[in-house]
């Protein structure tokens, strides 16, 4: 069965996460009785590339980001994800690249805009931390 670019870019992200499971990671949507820390990511478009009549190429872009209590913990947790994603595609690097699967092959990945936001729990005077960055992820089709 062939799958998505779309899921196999998910699939990609959601194994890396996977190999670092001290702390936990959602995709899209996080239960607010999760308690930080914890990584969150989700999809928030794909580029230009996916509105060519060229199936045999795809682009998404994902924010990916690190939820804490502490704005020192953020910049650890934030600085993993760039080691983790940044710079993983198979023409990025020879090995530890992102594994999309046997229909696509992530071929680059570039951070790109950085996110720094501290949120203030209206239930508590907990305050949180989301620090990360929007990730562009290039793919081709494995033919």
């Amino acid at each position: 069965m062939t799958i998505t670019h779309k899921y196999a870019a998910y699939k990609a992200l959601d194994a890396r996460f996977r190999e670092h499971p001290d702390t936990p990671a959602y995709s899209d949507y996080v239960d607010p009785r999760n308690k930080p820390p914890y990584y969150h990511y989700f999809w928030t478009g794909g580029g230009e590339v996916n509105n060519l009549n060229d199936s045999h190429q795809a682009e998404h872009v994902f924010i990916v980001k690190a939820v804490t209590t502490s704005m020192d913990a953020a910049f650890v947790a934030e600085a993993n994800l760039v080691t983790w994603f940044d710079d993983m595609g198979t023409q990025d690097v020879t090995t530890g690249y992102l594994d999309a699967g046997t229909d696509w092959t992530i071929t680059a990945t570039m951070q790109e805009g950085a996110i720094h936001q501290v949120v203030q729990r209206a239930a508590n005077t907990t305050q949180e931390y989301h620090d990360g960055f929007y990730l562009r992820i290039l793919m081709g089709r494995i033919t």
